[in-house]
């Protein structure tokens, strides 16, 4: 016959630390920049790889918010390195 031991439910849950944080990137590739936080935000310009550009907040876990020609926009965060 088996045990019949007490099983515990026990739940792991990890902290996971934020991917990205605000503070300066530089852009590994060229990359939209969009009015929204949102692949189907409409794209109001372009930024050039290398660029460097300072994130003010993060939206929906990658998405950099950055002030673009005077306005608030966003750019994707998975292709910029945290500087």
């Amino acid at each position: 016959t088996q045990s019949s031991a007490p099983v515990t439910n026990t739940k792991v849950t990890s902290k996971k630390k934020a991917k990205f944080r605000r503070g300066a990137y530089k852009l590994k590739m060229t990359m939209s920049v969009r009015a929204k936080a949102s692949n189907k935000g409409r794209v109001v310009g372009y930024l050039s790889k290398g660029k460097r550009i300072y994130v003010k907040a993060v939206k929906n876990v990658k998405w950099g918010k950055i002030t673009y020609r005077g306005k608030s926009s966003y750019v994707s965060l998975n292709y910029a390195k945290k500087l």
